[in-house]
């Protein structure tokens, strides 16, 4: 029996027709396109095909992203359980960036601190819809990571700058 959490999680999960990969086994939304309602989602037993996994496993303790599936799904990577408001939110962070087009790939338009402050924006909109309070913690977290996103951009930038003086 989930809690209220993943529960919440899941119907986004179905709702954006995503997989929820836990790196020892994925789940596979229970909506198959528009057409068709499966009746239930489905978990399949199979190490994690993403080249970021370790040895087909997720770390419980941290690393989501969000990605394509080979199968031509949109997929999300999260080993740790959905228990919490907090990770509620960062499973919903990872929703975002589906929904908000950054899994495709084309030429890059927005900085990747840009990309990572619009999935928290979002996710914080979608936890207020649903009516979870957002615990302070998570909005700390959230301003804290794009910050560093932000500065890691921009030594990368400069590093790229003076390369190109040589």
């Amino acid at each position: 029996m989930g809690s209220r959490y993943r529960d919440l999680f899941e119907a986004e999960l179905d709702t954006h027709n995503i997989v929820w990969c836990r790196g020892d086994r994925w789940r596979v939304p229970a909506v198959d396109g528009e057409e068709r309602r499966q009746p239930g989602a489905e978990w399949i037993d199979a190490p994690c095909p993403s080249h970021r996994s370790r040895g087909g496993r997720h770390a419980a303790s941290g690393g989501a992203w969000a990605t394509q599936w080979p199968s031509g799904h949109a997929s999300i990577h999260l080993g740790r359980e959905v228990a919490t408001r907090y990770g509620l939110q960062i499973a919903l962070h990872e929703v975002a960036h589906v929904v908000l087009g950054h899994i495709v790939r084309r030429p890059r338009r927005e900085r990747v601190f840009e990309r990572e402050a619009a999935a928290e924006a979002w996710s914080f909109q979608r936890m207020d819809d649903l009516g979870v309070p957002i615990p302070e913690a998570s909005r700390r977290r959230a301003a804290e990571y794009v910050a560093y996103r932000k500065r890691r951009g921009d030594r990368v930038i400069a590093r790229q700058a003076a390369n190109k003086k040589r």
